[in-house]
């Protein structure tokens, strides 16, 4: 949960750190997670994790007031974009370096969790898409076959981009974008698409 003053709350299953408190144990009320010492206040909360996954692992973000990323959980496709694949993180990690950072991100999507992880989008604060994580069937837009990524990309051509959408379903998904010229742009498996 994200409170009105952009603190961030976490409570119940913890089996890939996905509570953010350092560790994997179960926490049955609402507890604070610690994000770069609560420096600024968190905007926007995202999980990978919902009903239809039914799975006990999950992936969290926030992005704070100055547009950078925070990442927690688990990270089997690279989702959390710190620049690994695989494991748990515990606590909130910064995502991406450089020009992600930099530019600040106003917008994120992520696909549901799945056995192999989740496909992540990005907008930055120009308007430029970002993608990262699962990419079984080009769903990143990289033009690199199926490669994952673990650090956010940037995807050629796709500027002044408005809004994001990520799907996957286990090695399966989609990346939709709409730019601000109405146009659509789609990646991925078009059963998902359509």
């Amino acid at each position: 949960a994200l409170s009105n003053v952009g603190r961030v709350y976490c409570w119940g299953a913890n089996a890939s750190g996905q509570l953010g408190q350092g560790d994997t144990v179960a926490r049955y009320v609402m507890t604070p997670v610690t994000i770069n010492a609560n420096t600024y206040p968190i905007v926007k909360l995202y999980t990978n994790s919902s009903q239809e996954s039914n799975s006990l692992l999950a992936s969290f973000w926030a992005i704070d007031n100055q547009g950078q990323v925070w990442a927690w959980g688990d990270n089997t496709g690279g989702q959390l974009g710190n620049g690994f694949t695989g494991g748990n993180y515990y606590t909130p990690q910064h995502v991406g370096s450089g020009l992600f950072q930099s530019r600040g991100v106003t917008k994120l999507s992520a696909g549901s969790m799945s056995s192999s992880g989740s496909t992540m989008a990005a907008i930055d604060s120009t308007g430029q898409l970002w993608t990262w994580g699962v990419n079984g069937v080009g769903q990143l837009g990289q033009n690199n076959g199926n490669v994952a990524l673990n650090t956010p990309t940037q995807v050629s051509g796709m500027t002044n981009v408005i809004d994001v959408i990520a799907r996957n379903i286990t090695t399966s998904g989609a990346i939709i974008a709409l730019k601000s010229d109405k146009t659509v742009w789609a990646a991925g498996n078009g059963i998902i698409i359509g």
